[in-house]
């Protein structure tokens, strides 16, 4: 059978349905049974996590996506050949990461670090403001970058630092001595300087330098080669360490449209290790090695312990003989080619190979052909998946073993429990970003030249006052009507810059009380109203179609083929965007959904296409006023307060989604009582997060499946 996707029409996130029967030689024998395989990223991203590796250092294996995970498991049921393939890769790929255990490197590696063009144009922006460019960056610095490196053994490193130009048209800005600094995890390894020993232009840029001409000519080579100094070797223990590298603010500051600017970093490598080790004591070794064996004859005892502990977090469920001795094969094969621990390295290879770890297995009881309730380890890795997109901790795995979560009141405590933890946090993100499709906003690219302060930083802290909000409203079980009207957000400095919103300084976001009605709940954040624009102009069209269908639930049909764009706007009669709307509107075919979707989107014109409020449109004054149900609306205030008296059709909406959310898969017909029971106990208890949570996790739909 082919596997067909989960995807709903209501905006699923990607999990897929595949086929249990899809080869024994990949060791699943469960004929007619199918298999919600969530993505290869949450199975080893969550197993790993446990082993205390750090989250930066796990997303060097997780690169898959799950669309295209899907994609290569309907290519490989064509194939049993390209199924072991893909198990011979996935151990690959369970080698690269090393998972601590990392046998000793053959060769040093080079691994080039550089900023990425909205970095290096915030840097810009910033020139001449001496800018420090972000939480992670030393104090009384600016320019440069900091990102999280691994550095997979103990052993010497190598770090070298270029500069803009040193590769072609020669170094700018250094005609004056500037200090460059590299720290490892804040903590200064070297402060370099640079610059201060040529005046003048470099003769060398346009025209070729005359063979006696010496000072031109050492001038040019220094421009080209000064940066060969910002080099050093030094000892770094393993693990994943923040690299920074940036420049002191102890340098002059260059006048403002100085000639030669400022210098700025282009490109940093890390080579090595050279002379590695394996690192002796790391927190993740810890997790792995819960024994040593004191000799030859105590190995196999050893590494069964370890083994079985393992395959427990793995396979998210106590293990059976029959699990094991695969493994310990593997351990003895890697025992014989070294040691101990490559015999340990060798098992968790095959182990993050393993169907029982890659799938999550619903197994159909024999004789059953009507739907069946899930067992309580089933139920638990499914709860698991669904509030913290990992595996179960070991007190839920240990309760579902005992049939704890049978009873309601466990059950309850459970998801309480989960809830309250950090783990969560990784659900909260994830949904939101999905339903608000405010992750959208990384696969947009605003104009530049129309939106020059925007940039990624930007982007980020965007999407990063969405997440926080919607992250305090369940912790703080507030009403899920709330998300529409809440009159705080969270901010950095750069975010209520953006905003117009004084007193708040630095990059650490913080709760800021709103005290004006222009922002308020998820409407009037920046990551909402700029994902629902195009590049160069807002568009009424993608916000009414947003509201619609992401809060109201009620989405519009898909427009006719070859609909014409929207007509430019003219310099010298400019016309807001609901004047040449109307002519759009015009056409017949057109009108049946604009009439409903357009009033929505002219309610929100006065934030621009990056979230900016304004008052006029190109020259053109803003009318935001709207005629909804018959009342007429007033702007973006007006407008929250509207979509709040249709609480219960919101409700609904968002019961649907997460429903979606937590079965991986679109809400269907027959799974309408069950929506309508759950909103008929929400609007009992006040519309509470934690209510819609657990009246999700006791339906049907979540403990029992078809046959």
């Amino acid at each position: 059978m082919v596997p067909k996707s989960a995807r709903g029409r209501n905006g699923a996130p990607h999990y897929y349905y595949v086929c249990a029967a899809a080869d024994k030689t990949a060791g699943i024998d469960c004929t007619r049974n199918y298999l919600p395989a969530v993505s290869a990223d949450q199975h080893v991203l969550g197993f790993v996590r446990q082993l205390a590796l750090r989250d930066d250092l796990v997303r060097t294996l997780c690169a898959k996506r799950e669309a295209s995970f899907a994609e290569g498991l309907r290519e490989l049921r064509q194939d049993r050949d390209r199924v072991k393939a893909s198990l011979a890769e996935s151990r690959r790929e369970a080698t690269n990461l090393g998972l601590a255990i990392a046998r000793m490197a053959e060769e040093p590696s080079r691994a080039l670090l550089e900023l990425s063009r909205d970095y290096d144009r915030r840097e810009k922006e910033l020139e001449g403001t001496l800018a420090r460019m972000g939480e992670d960056m030393p104090f009384a610095t600016h320019g440069g970058l900091a990102v999280k490196h691994l550095f997979p053994l103990d052993g010497e490193y190598a770090f070298a630092i270029r500069l803009k130009g040193s590769d072609n048209s020669g170094i700018g800005g250094i005609e004056d001595e500037h200090e460059v600094e590299l720290r490892l995890d804040h903590a200064l390894v070297k402060r370099f300087k640079i610059g201060g020993h040529f005046k003048g232009p470099d003769p060398g840029t346009t025209l070729a330098i005359d063979d006696d001409d010496v000072e031109g000519r050492r001038l040019h080579e220094y421009r080209i080669t000064a940066d060969k100094a910002l080099e050093i070797r030094v000892p770094v223990t393993a693990g994943v360490r923040l690299v920074a590298v940036t420049f002191t603010d102890s340098s002059p500051t260059p006048l403002e449209g100085a000639e030669y600017g400022r210098p700025a970093i282009d490109k940093f490598f890390v080579s090595g290790p050279f002379d590695g080790t394996v690192p002796k004591d790391t927190p993740s070794r810890r997790r792995i090695f819960i024994c040593r064996p004191t000799g030859s004859r105590d190995e196999d005892a050893c590494a069964q312990r370890i083994i079985t502990t393992l395959a427990r977090r793995a396979y998210r469920r106590p293990t059976t003989d029959r699990d094991i001795q695969p493994l310990m094969a593997m351990f003895r094969n890697g025992r014989q080619e070294r040691d101990f621990d490559t015999g340990i390295e060798r098992s968790i290879e095959a182990l993050l190979s393993m169907p029982a770890f890659l799938f999550r297995i619903e197994r159909q009881p024999a004789g059953v052909q009507a739907p069946y309730r899930l067992t309580d380890l089933e139920l638990a890795s499914r709860l698991s998946f669904f509030l913290w997109r990992s595996i179960p901790d070991d007190e839920l795995v240990d309760l579902a073993a005992r049939n704890g979560l049978q009873n309601e009141k466990v059950l309850e405590q459970q998801v309480r429990r989960m809830l309250a933890d950090p783990r969560a946090t990784r659900f909260m993100n994830d949904f939101v970003g999905q339903w608000l499709e405010v992750r959208n906003l990384f696969g947009q690219t605003p104009d530049p030249v129309m939106f020059p302060a925007f940039n990624d930083t930007l982007r980020r802290a965007m999407v990063r006052e969405t997440e926080l909000f919607f992250e305090s409203q369940l912790r703080d079980d507030r009403p899920v009507p709330e998300l529409l009207r809440a009159k705080y957000t969270y901010l950095n400095e750069q975010l209520a810059r953006h905003y117009g919103i004084q007193g708040v300084y630095g990059s650490r976001f913080r709760r800021v009380e709103l005290s004006d009605d222009r922002r308020g709940g998820v409407l009037g954040q920046a990551s909402v109203l700029t994902s629902t624009s195009y590049a160069n102009r807002t568009s009424v069209v993608l916000r009414g179609k947003w509201v619609l269908g992401i809060l109201l639930g009620t989405p519009p049909p898909e427009p006719p083929p070859n609909v014409p764009p929207l007509a430019e706007n003219s310099a010298s009669n400019p016309k807001t965007l609901r004047d040449r709307m109307q002519v759009h509107r015009a056409n017949p075919v057109c009108a049946s959904c604009h009439t409903k979707m357009d009033p929505l989107g002219f309610v929100l014109e006065n934030y621009d296409a990056i979230g900016r409020w304004r008052d006029n449109d190109s020259g053109a004054p803003i009318d935001a006023k709207i005629s909804l149900n018959g009342k007429d609306v007033d702007g973006p205030n007006a407008f929250r307060e509207a979509l709040v008296a249709r609480a219960d059709q919101f409700a609904r909406t968002v019961t649907e989604k997460l429903l979606t959310y937590a079965l991986g898969r679109g809400v269907e017909y027959f799974d309408q009582p069950i929506v309508r029971q759950i909103d008929r106990g929400l609007a009992a208890d006040e519309y509470r997060w934690s209510s819609l949570i657990l009246s999700i996790v006791r339906s049907t739909p979540f403990q029992m499946r078809g046959a």
